[in-house]
């Protein structure tokens, strides 16, 4: 009979209210027979999330806490709790095929310079999640992106997407990662609230020497944007009020500016810098306003990150 232990692997799930989709994805997991490794931490939802996973999934560890403390910290709570060699960091609303994990901590058992890695993320409706295929946001990068010129760069599409293939970055809603290179550099940093965590993560992972990787041979669904309510893709499921949407979609600016200011400023002239910074502040000011008017998706794919049977390989 074949061997087939449990593999190493911690779950950890930032919640924030989103009950329904949260419990498929629980549901999944549980499927996946995963449950015990996993640990959901509940920011204070309003929606009854933390009531649910109580008494619906006893199995999993849940941390309730008391106000939303964002995605960063979360984050970093749930690992300090994890006792795997790996740890995934998934999205309440992303669905892990079956063969996902196993398949990953192999890869990752084989190649010890991998730190981080991601497998090939799809929506709702089959289509590439470009957020889990990205470049740094380079100025470069990021002016041929915003510009509409070119998204070449920013999501690397010169690499050959049938291939495992080392990339800049991936989304944090399915983010595979050795438990001893989050160590390495102290896990996410917590100046990022939410939107960001991901980009400034894999930045240093990769500023200390380890590797980021691209695996298309498994996959996730990912239903994007369920918490926050900005993305079209989860427009008929999100419970996110307009106060919510506003905040987020501020977050995802002053995301761009921690970001620039952390690891790119000193790289660049001081003029162009404050050039850079002052895009952001306009940047901000425009999705504010299509925000207020209720336009559902102000970033556009890339911005700064039952499902069982859309999961199966």
């Amino acid at each position: 009979m074949e061997n087939n232990p449990k593999p190493d692997v911690a779950v950890i799930i930032a919640n924030y209210n989103s009950k329904p989709v949260l419990q498929s994805c629980l549901e999944n997991l549980s499927s996946l027979k995963l449950s015990e490794n996993t640990i959901v931490v509940d920011n204070a939802s309003p929606d009854g999330s933390a009531e649910m996973v109580r008494k619906k999934f006893p199995q999993v560890s849940l941390i309730s806490l008391k106000e939303n403390k964002g995605i960063s910290y979360s984050y970093n709570l749930g690992a300090s709790k994890a006792k795997a060699k790996y740890l995934l960091f998934l999205g309440s609303d992303a669905f892990p095929a079956k063969s996902t994990l196993p398949y990953l901590e192999s890869y990752l058992n084989r190649n010890p310079k991998v730190g981080i890695a991601t497998c090939k993320v799809v929506t709702r409706d089959g289509t590439l999640d470009m957020d889990s295929h990205r470049a740094f946001p380079t100025p470069w990068n990021s002016f041929l992106y915003f510009t509409k010129i070119s998204s070449q760069k920013y999501f690397m599409k010169n690499k050959n997407f049938n291939g495992a293939h080392e990339i800049d970055a991936c989304i944090s809603h399915f983010m595979f990662v050795r438990k001893k290179s989050f160590d390495a550099i102290n896990g996410f940093d917590q100046d990022y609230f939410v939107y960001g965590e991901d980009i400034d993560f894999c930045y240093r992972i990769k500023k200390d020497h380890w590797k980021v990787m691209y695996i298309p041979q498994v996959k996730a669904v990912h239903y994007k944007g369920v918490s926050v309510g900005l993305r079209k893709e989860s427009t008929d499921i999100t419970q996110a009020s307009k106060e919510t949407k506003v905040k987020m979609s501020r977050m995802t600016t002053e995301a761009m500016e921690l970001f620039f200011k952390k690891h790119y400023l000193k790289n660049y002239p001081l003029l162009l810098s404050l050039l850079i910074l002052l895009t952001i502040k306009l940047i901000k000011i425009i999705r504010f306003l299509k925000t207020q008017s209720g336009f559902t998706n102000p970033f556009g794919s890339g911005g700064l990150h039952s499902a069982k049977f859309l999961a199966q390989p």
